[in-house]
Order: C-alpha cells, then structure tokens, then sequence
C-alpha cells in the first residue's frame, strides 16, 4: 500500500498480526519434528531432499506475481518478513473487517520457489500438500481449542 507523489512510490504498510491464540499454537506444531518427517514420508511424488519446516512470521502482500530478485525490496518495510505473496493480504482485511462474530485468520503457505531466475512448478504439488496437510494437522490439534 502506498501512493505514488512524483517519484518515488511512498509506502504505506498495512500490517495485520495473527492472534496470539493462533501463533502460540502455531510454536507448537513447527516444535513437532516427527510430525514433518512422516508428512515427506508419506507423499507419493517427487520431492525435494530436505524436510519441510514451520517457520512463522510476517508475511509480505503485494499484486504482481514476483519473479526478479530485485522485487524483493519490500522486504525493507519489515525486517522479519520471511516471505512474499499475493493472496494473503485481502484475507485478512477482510476478517479484520468483519463484524462479529469476528473470523480467526491465519495463513500457512509453503514455498516451493525463491522469485529469482530459477522459478519454475517442480515442487508445487508437494508444496500444496505440504501446505494442506499442515493446516489439517493445525485444525485436528487445535481447531476446538480456538472456536470457544
């Protein structure tokens, strides 16, 4: 977010946090090593050698799909952004701005490229896998927990 004023583009971050309920139980399960080593061991495709891992953090949000290593400037609008995408951000507004009940809201995405020059699809399944099967361990754990 931001608004153009001659050059440059001048930033205006609209930063939304998760709740606490959700990022302490999020600590929880990216602690559970086991857990990661069966995810890989179960799938059936094509994977990368390492071990997929939970690492929570902020999560920047922007328009334009990035496939440049200089787009990655964002990154300066918060020292601990961990990742970039487009999705996120319009979930959030809108729990944000639902009226109550007011919906939990979290994102959990895996990478399966780094925006640089070598992008490409060849793990984009398991990273949807990956992503869906993390969330259903995340809801099967904790989801009553979080809907008192």
């Amino acid at each position: 977010m931001g608004k153009y004023l001659q050059k440059p583009f001048e930033i205006a971050p609209d930063q939304i946090g998760v709740s606490l309920e959700v990022s302490q139980r999020i600590g929880q399960l990216k602690d559970d090593r086991r857990f990661f080593v069966e995810l890989a061991e179960r799938y059936p495709g094509e994977r990368p050698n390492n071990i997929a891992r939970l690492i929570p953090g902020p999560v920047a949000s922007g328009s334009g799909v990035l496939a440049s290593e200089g787009t990655l400037e964002i990154k300066a609008q918060n020292r601990k952004v961990i990742g970039i995408e487009m999705e996120l951000y319009g979930m959030y507004s809108a729990a944000r701005d639902s009226g109550p009940p007011r919906p939990a809201a979290f994102g959990l995405k895996s990478v399966c490229d780094f925006a640089d020059h070598l992008k490409n699809d060849k793990y984009q399944k398991y990273a949807a896998y990956t992503s869906a099967q993390v969330l259903a361990e995340f809801v099967r754990r904790y989801g009553v927990q979080l809907t008192r």
